[in-house]
C-alpha cells in the first residue's frame, strides 16, 4: 500500500475520535478545511498528499498523552518522512518551542528502539483561532513551507508516495506506544 510521505498532526478531533476524520478537510470551517485551503488544494487531493493523525482522541487535552502519543506518531514516521505539527500544544508534545520553531523546519532525534532522525515543521494552528493567520502573507509562508518540507531534502517538485511496511509500522506504534515519553528530545 502507497503511503503519503508528511503527516499532518492536529490536537484532536471535536467531531469524534474515527482516526479517518483526524484534520479531515469538511466542513470547510474546520481545522483539516482551513488547512486545506491555505494549501490550495481540493479535498480529494489534500486526503491523497498528506496522512492525518490526531494526538488525542478526545476532547479534554492532556500533554502527558499528547507526549506518549507524539513519540509514537514520530516513530511510525516512513523512511524519509516528515511531520507538519499544528500548533503551540502539538509542537510542545514534541519537544518544540512554538515560537522559535515556528516555519523552521527541524529534524528532531527520537531516541528508544531505534535511533533517528524525523523532519518536522510547525505551523499555526488551522483552527481559526490563532490570532497569527492574520498576519499578512501567513498563509503563503505555510504554503511554501509545507511544499518545501513535501519536496523533502535534495528534491524538488511535489511530494510523491512511498511504499510503507505497514504490519512494521504498526507493531512499532504499538511497541513505542507505551514508551516513556520523557526519553523525546528537540
Amino acid at each position: 500500500m502507497s503511503e503519503p510521505r508528511v503527516t499532518l498532526v492536529g490536537e484532536s478531533n471535536p467531531y469524534g475520535s474515527d482516526p479517518h476524520y483526524a484534520l479531515y478537510p469538511l466542513p470547510e470551517r474546520a481545522s483539516g478545511g482551513r488547512l486545506c485551503a491555505v494549501l490550495g488544494l481540493t479535498p480529494r487531493k489534500y486526503l491523497r498528499r498528506f496522512r492525518r493523525v490526531n494526538l488525542l482522541d478526545g476532547p479534554r487535552w492532556s500533554a502527558p498523552k499528547a507526549r506518549a502519543r507524539a513519540w509514537a506518531v514520530a516513530s511510525a514516521c516512513p523512511p524519509g518522512g516528515a511531520l507538519v505539527l499544528c500548533g503551540a500544544r502539538v509542537a510542545a508534545a514534541f519537544g518544540h518551542d512554538f515560537a522559535r520553531s515556528l516555519l523552521q523546519p527541524k529534524a528532531t532525534l527520537y531516541v528508544g528502539e531505534e535511533e533517528r532522525a524525523v523532519r518536522s515543521l510547525v505551523v499555526p494552528h488551522p483552527s481559526g483561532l490563532s490570532r497569527l493567520w492574520c498576519e499578512a502573507g501567513m498563509a503563503e509562508r505555510v504554503r511554501a513551507a509545507i511544499e518545501a518540507l513535501c519536496a523533502g531534502p535534495g528534491e524538488s517538485g511535489p511530494p510523491s508516495a512511498v511504499d510503507a511496511d505497514d504490519d512494521a509500522e504498526h507493531d512499532l506504534i504499538a511497541a513505542l506506544a507505551t514508551a516513556d515519553a520523557s526519553s523525546v528530545r528537540a
